[in-house]
């Protein structure tokens, strides 16, 4: 049937392919006082209008490969500080993420799924990395909100509950060169829905000045694997 939206008892599995593409968020700062991994979060996470990444990737079930090719990241800057970040994969559109930049921290308003036609809203938004950015953790939770994209008709809610862990991942190689200083940044998110819980955790690598160069991500028996190949400044 046209437009058929899916029903929240079936969202949690809709939405955990798409995820694994989108930003990596957390917040709710429990930072231990360290020596800071990158003076600013926009150092370590760019954030610019008509910032162009492109990057390799690869889609593993249970152990073995079931697709591949190239994810392509646009950011356009909308007003109050607001960025749109559009995902792309072999020239399809599959996502689509909203961050508001709020000085020394970034948040995260919706998520778009392209694929599936549903946006995730958050309430409150949920805060990313903190700046100055040091080693620790970070734990937040938020109420994500589903409408239809096609005419934002309410398909249900979900308690959102997630945890990341900063850390100095030292020197690190990757098609873009070597860099000594990287940034590790693994999140747990798990959303809470009706009868069930489905986690996806991310484990990122990021460089200062740079952004991020690998990201590997998993839910359930699905991996996903993706490498930056180019930063362009369109």
């Amino acid at each position: 049937a046209r437009n058929r939206k899916p029903s929240a008892g079936v969202l949690l599995a809709l939405l955990a392919a798409g995820c694994l593409g989108t930003l990596s968020i957390s917040g709710c700062a429990l930072f231990s006082p360290s020596r800071p991994l990158a003076r600013s979060v926009q150092e370590l996470v760019p954030h610019s209008d008509s910032d162009h990444f492109v990057f390799v990737w690869e889609r593993n079930a249970n152990g073995q490969p079931i697709g591949n090719g190239i994810q392509v990241e646009h950011v356009t800057a909308i007003e109050g500080g607001d960025f749109e970040i559009t995902l792309s994969e072999n020239a399809t559109g599959v996502g689509r993420v909203r961050i508001r930049d709020v000085g020394k921290t970034i948040v995260l308003l919706s998520e778009d799924d392209l694929t599936r036609g549903v946006r995730l809203q958050y309430d409150p938004p949920l805060p990313y990395l903190e700046g100055p950015v040091v080693a620790g953790e970070q734990r937040a939770t938020s109420q994500a909100t589903i409408t239809a994209l096609s005419d934002g008709s309410p398909v249900g809610a979900l308690r959102v509950a997630q945890v990341i862990h900063v850390r100095s991942a030292g020197a690190v190689r990757s098609r873009l060169g070597t860099f000594d200083h990287a940034v590790a940044v693994d999140t747990a998110r798990t959303l809470q829905g009706p009868g069930s819980d489905l986690e996806m955790r991310t484990a990122m690598v990021l460089v200062p000045g740079v952004g991020e160069i690998r990201s590997d991500g998993s839910v359930r028996s699905e991996e996903h694997t993706s490498e930056l190949q180019s930063r362009q400044y369109l």
